[in-house]
């Protein structure tokens, strides 16, 4: 006895076969599950009409799923379904990251000139260093290699 609410959990099922078949499956009418399969932009089981995401196919993984959504006239979530779909990679997941290489600075150095190197804002390299347990740089500690040489 599944309710609309359960209908997301048949996203993947969506335009790969005929609505009634699917309605049947999740005890849905098939007005439901043709507005859900349309809300995301996804063409029908038969459909001679391609989806309004597929004249932006070049561009997934290229540009982020907000951008194409935006540019589609359809939700985030639908441009994700067709880009995993099709087995591309996410634009976050084939750039390397920013801070790549640079966590290990974090607390060395004050948050605006690590931000600089990674071409971020300071606030994003606070928030990652207080994500990461690591405390803010201060040129008032004595670094242990300093201190030795006090001795």
């Amino acid at each position: 006895m599944k309710n609309k609410s359960d209908l997301y959990k048949f996203d993947a099922l969506l335009g790969t076969q005929p609505d009634a078949q699917i309605a049947k499956l999740v005890n849905v009418t098939q007005g439901a599950v043709n507005k859900r399969r349309r809300s995301l932009g996804i063409a029908s089981y038969n459909s001679k009409t391609p989806s309004r995401i597929a004249r932006y196919d070049f561009l997934l993984g290229v540009l982020t799923d907000q951008i194409i959504a935006h540019l589609a006239g359809v939700t985030k979530a639908a441009v994700t379904f067709r880009r995993r779909k099709m087995g591309i990679k996410s634009q976050r997941g084939q750039h390397p990251s920013p801070w790549e290489d640079l966590d290990g600075l974090l607390g060395t150095q004050p948050d605006s000139e690590i931000a600089k190197l990674a071409g971020v804002t300071s606030g994003a390299v606070l928030k990652r260093r207080r994500r990461l347990g690591i405390e803010a740089f201060s040129r008032s500690k004595k670094s242990p290699s300093t201190m030795q040489a006090r001795m």
